[in-house]
């Protein structure tokens, strides 16, 4: 797999690019796809996510810690997803992501970060973020 490749690179305590997949949008898959239309970015785009999918089962992994990066992780996905066509992932791609998408929105909605007195930090606006754009997938 894709990412089994890149594991040397890769920290599961945190902050890192593949917990987040900002390789997906931010490395170049979706933008060389939509510039080249070469279906190969397509297909790395395709292993990655359904890797990381297949890996990290809702609440089952540390990926699943902090609200913040489920957060950044999901939008990540819809941006990714808006610069590829519909077209060009196949039904059973489409329904893992929409479905792993459902459950990041489930999380994040269930474990809101802030307290009771403040509610303005990083972390809380990065999950709002999500939900904003969390409606360019379920309108």
């Amino acid at each position: 797999m894709f990412a089994k490749r890149i594991a040397c690179r890769l920290n599961y305590f945190g902050r890192n690019n593949y917990n987040r997949l900002g390789l997906v949008v931010r490395g170049n898959l979706s933008l060389a796809y939509r510039f080249t239309n070469e279906k190969k970015y397509v297909d790395r785009y395709t292993e990655f996510v359904q890797d990381w999918i297949r890996n990290n089962p809702l609440m089952r992994s540390i990926n699943w810690g902090c609200a913040m990066d489920v957060a950044i992780r999901a939008i990540n996905w819809i941006w990714s997803l808006s610069l590829l066509d519909d077209v060009v992932l196949s039904n059973d791609v489409k329904r893992d992501m929409y479905g792993s998408l459902y459950q990041h929105g489930w999380f994040i909605y269930r474990n809101l970060e802030g307290n009771r007195l403040r509610y303005n930090h990083n972390h809380y606006l990065s999950d709002l973020g999500m939900f904003k754009n969390y409606r360019m997938v379920y309108r």
